[in-house]
């Protein structure tokens, strides 16, 4: 074969065979071609690792180089072929990215990457994002006391749970000052600080009254899009805040001609985190989504007698059993706490002290006001749990009315929210195992029988041995009542959580996929909208997760997300 520098002007360099056919080439913007090789590129682009530049080079033992410098097709050490692949799964309707643009400082260099659609390459411009604003803040009389064993970084935010807020998602220290006797303390040595703003004595002893001077950063969730109608790269920026702007009415919305390319997580002066959100479309992924159509038929053929119900206009009650996340409210501790639809359950929205405090006080009333309301038990209760967005599809999907405080009539849906906050699938402290739960459950005071159970635990039992063999006994019991299930695995969390590692998180969604496949009932597959590439579903860094409490409770909009993926897994 022989070198063809310009022979196609589709591509930069080239190797054609004896005919004059290109056999392999590299395009303009850095993508491969190799020809009649098709179930080969398949295999490689199922296994292939797209990374960021200075990896490609570091790890690659042979490879080409587009003309910025970026790796289009290399061999690791470890024999791996890593490359520049086009996506799966796309169409003559698909827009992406030839490569990721590169972050430098607040600029964003999309002149180094191409827009493909349509079979066309698009130039693209650099961008710069604006910076979030960073104020100066003195705190006097901040009490700072020993709470837990820590060292710096605190890699657990919930040590110092205890401790007094500053008020920001994102801080630095400049300075902490003993009051009583001027002397300034070492951070490290003296006292931890959480990258959210929370101190405490590293030593144990008497707390001091401390002086502490910090930036605090406001953040932002911007958008970068590419504009049919101007036919540029544009960015819609969201409004910065300190604790919430990752919520619904703080995030940059595209506009008229919009593509959606990038959700840009500002922190300050810095670009904190850049997620792609090209390949999502509501809860439809390019890559995934023949997996997401699969899963979903293979759903509703393990709900069938729950589907052939909504299909008849028979009535049906829905049951939510889990922990917090399922409650959102509600007393616990005695035989009242496996009441139905109990006082207070689905009233408390902001499960946490970082959302319910008086920072941001504006976000609780504007999203109170906005969120759908329903009276149950004589009590108003807000549509904020993902529980409720199955409730509104079967409403709006299959012509059913929500019904409360009875058994449903035809064509009437009703819900039963019957979880326990801090409980696990255990048979103590009022676990989902627990014989007068699950009893009650199943029977519930006041109605028949739930047609379809919503099973949520997990959170707090984590990766506990006996989880599995726990959920495999609640889901016994519902199939042999008569119910239908459904199970759902834990949320992922925020970086800083104690509840999960990536792995562990991991660990439990696969064991759970696999103890739903063994009952064959249905099953919620998280890991297709969190974490890795599938982050792009919320848009969010995963710093901004469970932002209610920065452990295990998420903030609204990332309930509504998680509710709406649930619903499009089976509905």
């Amino acid at each position: 074969m022989e070198r063809l520098p310009s022979m196609d002007p589709e591509f930069f360099y080239a190797y054609a065979d004896d005919s004059g056919q290109i056999a392999i080439g590299i395009r303009l913007d850095g993508t491969v071609y190799v020809a009649q090789l098709s179930e080969i590129v398949a295999g490689l682009q199922q296994d292939a690792v797209q990374g960021a530049t200075e990896s490609d080079n570091a790890v690659g033992l042979f490879g080409f180089a587009d003309q910025n410098g970026a790796v289009a097709l290399a061999i690791t050490a470890e024999g791996v072929v890593v490359g520049n692949f086009e996506p799966k799964g796309l169409s003559a309707v698909s827009t992406y990215l030839a490569r990721a643009p590169q972050i430098q400082g607040l600029n964003i260099l999309g002149s180094a990457c191409k827009l493909r659609y349509g079979g066309v390459a698009v130039d693209l411009a650099d961008l710069k994002v604006a910076p979030a604003t960073s104020v100066s803040e003195t705190v006097k009389d901040y009490p700072l006391a020993y709470i837990a064993p820590i060292t710096m970084p605190v890699q657990e935010f919930l040590k110092l749970d205890a401790a007094q807020w500053l008020g920001y998602s994102s801080v630095a220290i400049e300075s902490v000052v003993n009051q009583s006797t001027g002397a300034t303390l070492t951070p490290g040595v003296d006292y931890a600080y959480t990258e959210n703003g929370k101190l405490a004595l590293i030593n144990s002893g008497p707390a001091i009254s401390a002086t502490v001077k910090f930036v605090g950063y406001k953040e932002r969730y911007d958008l970068v899009a590419y504009n049919l109608v101007s036919q540029s790269l544009v960015i819609r920026q969201g409004t910065e805040r300190r604790i919430t702007a990752h919520e619904d009415l703080y995030r940059a919305k595209p506009q008229s001609g919009d593509i959606p390319l990038y959700s840009v997580y500002v922190v300050g002066s810095r670009i904190q985190a850049m997620i792609d959100v090209s390949e999502w479309r509501g809860v439809r992924n390019r890559e995934s989504g023949a997996e997401q159509v699969a899963l979903r038929q293979q759903n509703r053929y393990r709900l069938r007698r729950f589907i052939t119900k909504l299909n008849r206009g028979d009535g049906v009650i829905v049951t939510g059993y889990g922990d917090s996340n399922t409650a959102l409210g509600g007393a616990r501790g005695d035989d009242s706490a496996y009441l139905p639809n109990r006082p207070n359950v689905d009233t408390y929205v902001f499960q946490g002290d970082y959302l319910l405090s008086a920072f941001e006080a504006d976000f609780r009333v504007a999203y109170l006001a906005a969120v759908g309301q329903v009276t149950v038990n004589g009590q108003v209760r807000y549509k904020t749990s993902p529980n409720w967005s199955v409730i509104d599809k079967i409403c709006s999907g299959y012509g059913y009315k929500f019904a409360a405080d009875r058994n449903p009539g035809s064509r009437e849906v009703v819900y039963l929210n019957q979880g326990i906050a801090t409980s696990t699938s255990g048979n103590t402290a009022q676990g989902g195992t627990t014989p007068a739960r699950l009893a009650a459950m199943l029977n519930p005071a006041g109605y028949r029988t739930p047609d379809l159970v919503i099973v949520a635990f997990g959170m707090n039992d984590r990766t506990d041995a006996a989880y599995v063999s726990n959920i495999e006994q609640i889901i016994t019991a519902a199939k042999n009542a008569g119910a239908d299930v459904i199970v759902v695995g834990p949320h992922l969390t925020n970086t800083f959580s104690a509840s999960f590692t990536k792995e562990s998180w991991h660990l439990v969604q696969r064991r759970l996929m696999e103890c739903a496949d063994r009952m064959d009932v249905a099953f919620m597959p998280c890991e297709l909208f969190y974490a890795g590439k599938n982050r792009g579903y919320t848009g969010l860094s995963d710093y901004s997760l469970t932002r209610a409490n920065f452990a295990n409770h998420p903030g609204p909009s990332e309930y509504r997300m998680f509710g709406e993926a649930l619903a499009s897994s089976f509905l």
